[in-house]
């Protein structure tokens, strides 16, 4: 088992793939030969092997919601065999994928159970911002209601698991952190909007993602990137959230429209993604696909975020993906973001500068060691996901016995689904300082 930090490290850069709406349907998608998407997804492979070559190794695959069309699990296991592919024409580990939820990764039954539909009912009738917001945190917090918002999902989180992506109502959306520019991190924000989704189709306004996925903290040396399945407008808070978007997250993406878009203010880049598979029958029926190149450039005392976005979508006759034009006629949409906060402490060297020499040889030993934390706290991010990746490799029988072996395990995990399950053991694991024991158990079995 390896331990990658990313393709980036020394790159003082990175390369994102933004992909949506991959709608793998059964049982269409369980035989290749017959699925007429495949030879969009090929062609989709083709084309970012092509970027790669001009562009570098990707370092994050986000993908923005509807990874299958109907929740089914064996819609899941043709996406994580083909998301294995992209990863390895794309030059980056499976640990490098993100997602989160769209309204097609709702098991659509399950929704509408009559459980299911209290709790649900329970959030959407309150009429005020405020009162939603208690409500629906009152509900992750419940006992009995928190984990009926998370059965629509249940296979999806299954999917989601081994990319340390699943959601609990412990763990309602996922943050995760990317070593950027020397003095930056970026990072990534995964909101779940599907928490009122289904079982019907969900209408503009009907959904809620309520106060709690709204809080973005500006931090020193933290650039933010939000990516979401449904777009504001199809949220009650809508204008909360385009409020706390615009003014603290530098990138958003966003899928479920099936329309490829670009827009940018001084402080944000927003991408509604095209779906790599969007329905054959919709009108101006256009599959895509997004890259996003970052790096922090500094001039004196100013930090600019520097966006370089390629919108590929697709062509027939031939049947390929080209580059999106922008209005100058170039297939390049560049963007510069002014950074309001500073990078991380040990780079500012003009403050060092400016103290005395005794304090200043004090205050430099603290924000080293400060700086440090940062940038170790994100390699050990990142080994762990390796190490829970290959987790998930394992049969279910394996999984337990590891855990049991090492007394992470407690009586009342039982009855919690198994990504749930698994996700407090390693924080007991984490908390004991035996996550190598659990590595070492891993390979041991893998090797045998």
């Amino acid at each position: 088992m390896t331990d990658k930090i990313g393709a980036n490290e020394g790159r003082g850069e990175l390369l994102l793939l933004h992909l949506s709406d991959i709608h793998f349907r059964e049982p269409y998608c369980l035989n290749l030969e017959t699925d007429q998407d495949h030879s969009v997804r090929t062609a989709l492979l083709n084309d970012i092997s092509v970027m790669v070559e001009r562009l570098g190794s990707i370092d994050a695959i986000i993908i923005s919601g509807d990874i299958a069309f109907k929740g089914h699990a064996d819609e899941y296991k043709v996406a994580a065999k083909w998301l294995l592919e992209v990863t390895q024409t794309a030059g980056c580990s499976p640990t490098s994928i993100y997602s989160v939820p769209g309204n097609h990764d709702i098991d659509r039954n399950a929704a509408n159970s009559r459980l299911v539909l209290g709790v649900r009912k329970l959030i959407a009738d309150k009429e005020t911002g405020h009162q939603r917001d208690k409500e629906l945190q009152d509900a992750l917090l419940d006992k009995d209601s928190g984990p009926e918002l998370f059965k629509p999902m249940a296979e999806y989180n299954l999917f989601a698991a081994p990319y340390e992506c699943d959601l609990s109502p412990e763990r309602p959306f996922w943050t995760e952190q990317l070593s950027l520019s020397p003095g930056w991190v970026l990072q990534l924000h995964g909101l779940t909007t599907t928490f009122l989704s289904g079982p019907n189709d969900d209408e503009k306004g009907s959904l809620y993602l309520g106060a709690i996925q709204r809080v973005f903290a500006p931090e020193d040396g933290v650039i933010r990137l939000t990516t979401m399945h449904h777009p504001p407008e199809w949220l009650e808070d809508q204008d909360d959230l385009d409020d706390a978007l615009w003014e603290s997250s530098a990138l958003h993406l966003f899928g479920h429209k099936h329309r490829q878009r670009y827009l940018q203010s001084e402080n944000s880049v927003r991408f509604s993604a095209g779906a790599v598979n969007p329905d054959r029958g919709e009108r101006d029926w256009l599959p895509g696909y997004n890259l996003i190149k970052l790096n922090v450039s500094s001039e004196l005392d100013k930090h600019i975020l520097n966006v370089e976005s390629h919108l590929r979508v697709w062509q027939t006759a031939p049947d390929i993906f080209v580059g999106k034009t922008n209005g100058d006629g170039s297939n390049v949409f560049k963007h510069k973001i002014p950074l309001r906060r500073k990078p991380l402490p040990c780079f500012r060297k003009k403050v060092e500068k400016a103290t005395p020499v005794i304090a200043h040889a004090e205050k430099v030993d603290t924000l080293k060691d400060n700086d440090s934390e940062v940038i170790t706290k994100v390699a050990n991010n990142m080994h762990q996901r390796d190490i829970v990746f290959h987790f998930w490799e394992l049969t279910a029988s394996e999984r337990r016995k590891i855990m049991q072996t090492l007394n992470l395990l407690e009586d009342d995990d039982d009855k919690l689904p198994e990504p749930q399950r698994y996700r407090r053991a390693f924080k007991r694991a984490d908390e004991r300082g035996v996550i190598d024991m659990v590595e070492q158990s891993i390979n041991e079995i893998m090797q045998k």
